[in-house]
């Protein structure tokens, strides 16, 4: 359902503006864990938890959204390369998350906010063209 959400928008700066304001709120919500882990709320914690939870897996909608509008017609393509990479990624930061859990729980949180902030700033290092042309318009230009 969310994912119908995202194809209505055609803008190729919404996706982007979703990515930033998604990760820019767990990043929050998970620095937030982690200082209200000091204290011995948990379900605050919890609550801070789930808010990041969320935001991330809103995360995921907008980028598999934008594969497929930057792919045309070579949609399934463009959602297998991005679901084995987001995995692949999710993987990686499960083992360090777990690394960083051995030594105290609650750097996982910090990892976790700083994790996001490197993802905000990967995506506004990368320069999207103010029209996303799809591939097959390209291909059909060059034809």
């Amino acid at each position: 359902m969310s994912f119908r959400f995202f194809l209505v928008f055609k803008s190729s700066s919404f996706p982007k503006k979703v990515i930033l304001s998604f990760n820019g709120g767990a990043a929050v919500a998970a620095f937030a864990a982690y200082t209200l882990d000091a204290t011995s709320y948990l379900f605050a914690v919890l609550a801070m938890l789930l808010l990041a939870v969320a935001l991330l897996q809103g995360v995921r909608a907008a980028i598999l959204a934008a594969a497929v509008e930057f792919a045309g017609s070579r949609e399934g393509a463009a959602l297998g390369f991005s679901f084995s990479l987001m995995d692949g990624i999710g993987a990686l930061g499960a083992l360090l998350a777990g690394w960083v859990a051995g030594y105290a729980f609650s750097n996982a949180f910090l990892l976790s906010g700083a994790l996001a902030v490197c993802a905000l700033f990967a995506c506004l290092s990368v320069a999207m063209p103010p029209e996303a042309h799809s591939l097959e318009t390209s291909e059909q230009q060059t034809t």
